[in-house]
């Protein structure tokens, strides 16, 4: 969570933090999608669950392409903090092209 703190919320990332589980849902900035996100970080070598994969079907109460979802208990510290710079990255990129 550190790392988001670091890297993701000043580009506008909101999340709440994990007590307890094993994911943490990402708020992403109005006008970016967790397609957008889904894309770009694949081409930069990092996967991640576009909130669209993780829906309840039928369920209208929450606008899942607004959100990602960060796996915490997969990855080493170090390579998690990488892949959250590299989305860093496409965060700035999405950003300035919504701009």
């Amino acid at each position: 969570m550190a790392a988001m703190d670091e890297y993701w919320v000043p580009l506008g990332m909101k999340y709440n933090p994990c007590i307890g589980g094993y994911f943490i849902w990402v708020t992403l900035p109005e006008g970016m999608t967790s397609e957008e996100v889904y894309k770009e970080g694949m081409e930069e070598g990092v996967w991640i669950m576009e909130g669209t994969s993780c829906m309840v079907p039928n369920d209208t109460s929450v606008k899942y392409n607004e959100f990602i979802r960060i796996c915490i208990a997969l990855e080493k510290e170090d390579k998690a903090v990488e892949g959250m710079k590299r989305l860093a990255k496409v965060f700035e990129k999405l950003l300035k092209r919504g701009s």
